[in-house]
This record gives structure tokens, sequence and C-alpha cells, in this order.
């Protein structure tokens, strides 16, 4: 089975709820085991898993072995496991009672496991397996994808219009109190330039499982950004502001680390209102992930996952070419709590010793031809905080 999970944990004193780079597993076979972390002993505190399901088929998930932390008085869970079935969302399986016979309505699944920071169980051992069924087959090509037929092309005309006008509306409005709004995504390339056009909406379940409820949802802002197809790094580091830095391929945008222009940082300040996929919505409802975005379809082990606004690509957690490790930040926290990025230096030294592997922007070149890219990371900055390319394009709104 391919991208066994590894049971190496990284802790994070200011981080609730970390998302180790190691805490994740994609499977593609037509049938498999998964498990909590550390299994049959118990699972660590205040961490998050993701099992990725990409099998070509539905699939039934089964649990035969399921203790997790007991309920809240309320009924509310504490740790939890939920299924992510594209555009449905389960209920929280808790205490002693997880998913049976569970099947899915499409072939990609994603599965979340959420520890907090207080007792911690045996958790759980779960089987799961292809549906092979013609109806089955017939239902994911039906709902695997999120951009309709009609909604697509007037979408990207409006966006190579705008382009091919020169006209961009960097104005953004406040959308909240929408309803139904549709995820639509799409890139295509004219001249030297990519055209990458979303409605801000992602293609999976969002703004649900949050431990704060946030009062924001997700409404539509229709944008397009037109960037190099082959963009060029530059020598000089740009920090970026606050607001959106880039568009992901779910429809949904990039934010950067800070939560204020006074760069407080949004993962500890903003943790509680993140939902199951890692993204929260802001005060104008935009949809947006400022960490690695979970329910985004594709191998969850170095996949590129979206653009940024100077051109170059944005990857998942990349395990290095040479060394038997993922990409590490090169910041690290020299002062205070962690929830400032004052906090926090770029150690040129490690850098060039090979103690750590990403620039200030958490850029990589990899040696082949993926070339420069922005990688995730489990730390701080956890996305890019700014940028190296040499052409930076504005996010242009489409109302």
């Amino acid at each position: 089975m391919k991208n066994l999970l590894i049971t190496t944990w990284i802790a994070f004193l200011f981080y609730p709820y970390g998302i180790s780079a190691d805490c994740q597993q994609v499977f593609s076979e037509s049938s498999g085991i998964f498990t909590s972390p550390n299994y049959p002993t118990n699972y660590p505190s205040s961490t998050t898993c993701t099992y990725v399901f990409n099998t070509g088929s539905k699939i039934s998930i089964t649990c035969q072995k399921f203790n997790l932390q007991g309920k809240r008085a309320s009924g509310s869970c504490r740790d939890f496991l939920q299924i992510h079935d594209t555009n449905i969302l389960s209920k929280k399986y808790c205490s002693t009672t997880g998913p049976q016979n569970y099947i899915t309505t499409t072939a990609y699944v994603t599965v979340i496991f959420k520890s907090d920071a207080s007792i911690n169980r045996p958790g759980f051992k779960c089987t799961y397996e292809n549906v092979n069924t013609a109806a089955a087959a017939a239902a994911a090509a039906a709902t695997t994808t999120t951009t309709s037929s009609t909604a697509v092309p007037d979408l990207l005309k409006k966006a190579l219009n705008a382009y091919n006008s020169g006209s961009c509306s960097t104005s953004t409005q406040n959308k909240c109190g929408c309803t139904n709004p549709v995820s639509q995504f799409y890139s295509t390339i004219t001249g030297n330039y990519r055209i990458v056009a979303a409605t801000g909406i992602p293609n999976h379940v969002f703004d649900q499982g949050q431990q704060k409820p946030n009062p924001n949802k997700g409404c539509e802002h229709r944008s397009f950004i037109a960037i190099p197809v082959n963009p060029v790094k530059g020598s000089t580091y740009k920090a970026y502001g606050v607001g959106p830095v880039g568009i992901a391929i779910s429809g949904a945008f990039f934010y950067n680390p800070l939560s204020s222009p006074q760069g407080d940082i949004a993962v500890f300040n903003e943790q509680a209102s993140l939902d199951t996929c890692n993204g929260r919505t802001d005060q104008i409802c935009r949809y947006y992930y400022d960490q690695v975005p979970v329910c985004i379809p594709g191998d969850s082990s170095c996949a590129n996952v979206g653009y940024m606004r100077d051109g170059f690509p944005v990857y998942t957690f990349c395990t290095h070419p040479t060394k038997n490790r993922y990409l590490k930040s090169c910041y690290y926290k020299t002062s205070g709590d962690g929830s400032n990025q004052n906090n926090y230096t770029f150690n040129t030294t490690a850098k060039n010793n090979g103690d750590c592997d990403l620039d200030e922007a958490n850029g990589f070149t990899f040696p082949d031809q993926r070339g420069y890219a922005y990688i995730f990371t489990a730390d701080y900055p956890f996305i890019t905080p700014g940028y190296y390319g040499t052409q930076l394009s504005d996010i242009c709104y489409l109302y």
C-alpha cells in the first residue's frame, strides 16, 4: 500500500490542533485497514489526521474497534472521527460508536480524526472496501466534478474578457447572506499567461465542525488571476500583506499566515474557527486556507493544490529529494508565545548547513521539472508569508 503512515509526531506548544505532516495516509487500493495513530496504544493529544481514499469506486467503511474519549455533558464530541464524502459531511463519531457499513456516495472520500488536549484512548481500527457496481461507478462519475458545463464557460468568459480588456477590479464586496453558493474552478493558458478563475467556494464540505462556530458563511466571490506560465524567481524576498495570496484548485482562496496587519498569526489566534477541512471564512464571507487544506482532492503528499499571485504553484507537505524527512521551514521561534510573526527568526545558518530547507517565502527548488514552488509546512509559517516571483498579479474580482 502506498504512502503508509509514518508514526513520527510533531508537537506544537502553541498549536492546539496541529496537523502533523506524518499524520496523513492515502489509499488507492480496493480494500485495506486504517487506524488511529499509535493504535492499539493511546493516540496522542492535540492531533489532526487525514485518511484520503481515491480508489475509483464508492467504498464501505466499518470500524471493528472504536474507543475515543467520551462526550461532553452537552452531548458534543471531544475527540472524533468524521467522513467527508465530497458534498456530504457525516455525523461525528466518538466515544465507543464508530461507523458501521457506511457506504459513500462518491469515489473520493476523506476521513478526518481529531483529538483535543485532554484524555486519550486506544482509538480505532477500521476497514474499507470498494463497492463495485455499475450504479456506483455512474454515481461517482456524476459527482466527482463540482464545475457544471454551463457555469464554467460563463466564469471563464468573463475572466478572459476582463483580462483581454486590461480590466481588473481589486475592490471587494461583502457577500454575506448568500444562498446556494456554487464551487467553480478553471485554469487555461492564453499566450504567456495562465488565467485562473474561481468562485471562491470550495468543492468540499465547508464551514462545518468548528470548535467555535463562525457566524460568517462562505459566499461566492468570483475572481481570477492572470499569472505567468513560466514565472521567474528573483533574488529579493517581499512580504505579503493580509488577504488573498492565491487561488486553490478547490475554488477557494489562499491567505498568508497573518490575521492582522500587526503580525498576529491566524493559526494561533483563530484556530477554534477552523472547519474540518482546515479552512475558515472571513468577515466578508470569503472562504480560505492559511494552512494545509486537507480536503482538496489529490495525493496529500506533495500535491499541487493551487497557484500563488506570482505564478508559482503551491504544494502540500513534500519529502526532501535526498533525505528521509519532510521539507522543513527555516523559521525558528526565538521569543514570545509564537502568536506573532515577530516571535520568529529566519535562520540562514541552519539553511546553509542543510538543517532546514525552505527560503523566506517557504519556497523550494526541486531538482526535477517542478522547479521552484511554495510548500505547506506543519509549523510556522504554514503557507508562504511572501514571494520571490518577479511579477506579482492582483486578484481581480468579477462581481
